[in-house]
């Protein structure tokens, strides 16, 4: 999923921040319309909103094998991931960073933050199970 969204994304990511808040939104634009992740990443509500310590262990693989460069720009003080191999997105995770692509990183921070508070995510806890929960009380 990573590479599908710096692909999408047109090659190249410009903070990890964004990275992060645009594969939760992935996860939760899939969930919302198929009722299940596209990835198998636990989110939990870590400081910034959402984070998966997977989604941090399969971008250091990408960055160490190669499809993926991580480098930091020290003037900007953030990392940016480069895709150095062409592939076509698979389309629901390009028709999402598509939906996202006109906010800032901070703004997807926002975004995200709002969709914890409509689950009443709390920090610690793992989002998915929480709107799992919410989301068939809803629907009883």
């Amino acid at each position: 999923m990573i590479e599908d969204i710096i692909a999408a994304a047109g090659g190249e990511i410009e903070s990890r921040m964004r990275l992060i808040k645009l594969s939760f939104l992935v996860d939760y634009e899939h969930f919302k319309q198929f009722g299940k992740q596209l990835s198998n990443y636990d989110w939990i509500y870590h400081y910034y909103g959402p984070y998966s310590f997977e989604l941090m262990k399969q971008l250091h693989r990408l960055s160490e094998a190669g499809p993926i460069i991580e480098g930091y720009d020290d003037l900007a003080g953030i990392y940016y991931y480069k895709l150095v191999t062409d592939i076509n997105p698979e389309p629901f995770v390009e028709s999402v960073v598509k939906k996202y692509s006109k906010f800032s990183a901070g703004e997807l921070k926002e975004i995200c933050y709002k969709i914890l508070d409509e689950y009443g995510v709390k920090p610690g806890e793992k989002i998915f199970e929480k709107i799992k929960n919410v989301s068939s009380r809803k629907h009883q």
